[in-house]
This record gives structure tokens, C-alpha cells and sequence, in this order.
């Protein structure tokens, strides 16, 4: 429609018999007429089949219009200084321990293994709430060596990232100017199984996010 319209905008299309041409019939002839190009050679009009290619196209850009807005809407947006805001992962921390086989008939075993997954989830608490704490305060030297030991890169965080269950810290910020906060989630499963449920982010005081990436 809108080539339609840039063209008419220089006069009116007129077809072989001296009439002007509708919409519909620019498009019917647009399909019909429509070639296959490669390798800089064009081939013949395949006739009704342009209207599956054109419909094809046509789909493609109304799809892309919808989604496109609606990912850009769930990205964090400073409204301060008009830009979307970046997030950058600050670590990645167990909270479970590796799946494995435990006998059902192997009661010692059983509690072992619950135990240690309890640890698991209790310390990555303690840590969460060690570290929200920190962010409120807007303590950057404390966040930062608190989470020293939980990278987000590299085999620690691979690692981590095949268990059950994990913690991550993220830091969101805006590039211009201080704003920030911290949005801890609590990351489950695995493959198409996988679940990220966001945990209450932390606002943090101005200037804390920028000190907690600086080297």
C-alpha cells in the first residue's frame, strides 16, 4: 500500500488500455508478474503463485511490527534519558546441588541428599539476602566482593548454570546516567523446561551502579 501511494503521489498509474489503476490491480498485477532472481539472472512471471510470495512478505513485515514492540516493551527503559537500559549479569550462584540417583531403600542416603540440597538453597539465600541488603545501602565494594566468588563467566558458571536450580544477580542500568538497581531471579529446570521467576528488584542510591562495574 504505501509503495502504491509513493507512486501515485507522482501521477496516477495508467494500465496499457489508457485506465488508471486501482490498488487491487496494481497488486494482482505485482503477483502475477513476480520473478525469481539468483545469481543475477531473472527468470519468467510464475503467475498465481506471486500471491503466496507477496502474502508471504506481507506477513513477514505485519509479524515483525507486533513483535518487535512487545520484546522492546519488557526491556528496562530510563525514562529520564529516553534509552533503553542494559543488563549486565553479575553472577551466577547454586542453589541447589547436581541431580542424581538416590535408592528409595537407602534411607541414610535419602537424608544425605536432601540435606545437602537444603544447604544448597539455604546458602544461596543467606546470600541473597546479604546482598540486597548491601544494594540498599548502596554499597558497591560489598556487593561486589560478595558475589567474587560466584563469576558469571567461565566453568564456575557453567557449572552452576547445569544445576537444578540457581541464583542470579543482574545489575540493570542506564548508560547516560546513574540510574540502576539490582534484580536478583531464581533460575529452574533445564532445556524448554527452564523457568526464570524474577525475585523484588533492589533500587539502589544514585551512583551505585556505576561503581559496582568499574575495575
Amino acid at each position: 500500500m504505501n509503495e502504491f501511494r509513493s507512486i501515485n503521489r507522482v501521477g496516477p498509474l495508467i494500465d496499457r488500455n489508457g485506465e488508471e489503476l486501482t490498488f487491487a490491480r496494481f497488486y494482482h498485477l505485482r503477483a502475477v508478474h513476480w520473478r525469481w532472481t539468483e545469481h543475477g539472472h531473472t527468470g519468467n512471471p510464475i503467475g498465481g503463485w506471486g500471491y503466496l510470495f507477496l502474502g508471504l512478505g506481507v506477513f513477514g513485515f505485519a509479524l515483525g511490527g507486533v513483535i518487535a514492540p512487545a520484546v522492546l516493551m519488557k526491556v528496562p527503559y530510563c525514562e529520564q534519558c529516553e534509552l533503553y537500559m542494559k543488563t549486565l549479569t553479575l553472577a551466577l550462584v547454586p542453589a541447589s546441588v547436581r541431580a542424581r540417583r538416590v535408592s528409595k531403600k537407602d534411607a541414610a542416603a535419602q537424608t544425605a541428599y536432601r540435606q545437602e540440597q537444603d544447604g544448597a538453597a539455604t546458602s544461596a539465600h543467606s546470600l541473597l539476602s546479604q546482598v540486597t541488603g548491601l544494594a540498599a545501602r548502596g554499597d558497591a565494594l560489598g556487593i561486589r566482593s560478595a558475589l567474587a566468588s560466584h563469576p558469571a563467566r567461565g566453568s564456575q558458571a557453567r557449572a552452576a548454570g547445569r544445576l537444578p536450580a540457581r541464583l542470579r544477580f543482574s545489575l540493570v542500568r542506564c548508560r547516560q546516567c546513574t540510574a540502576g538497581w539490582l534484580q536478583p531471579a531464581m533460575i529452574t529446570g533445564q532445556g524448554r523446561g527452564i523457568r526464570v521467576s524474577a525475585l523484588d528488584r533492589v533500587t539502589m542510591p544514585e551512583g551505585t551502579a556505576r561503581m559496582i562495574t568499574e575495575t
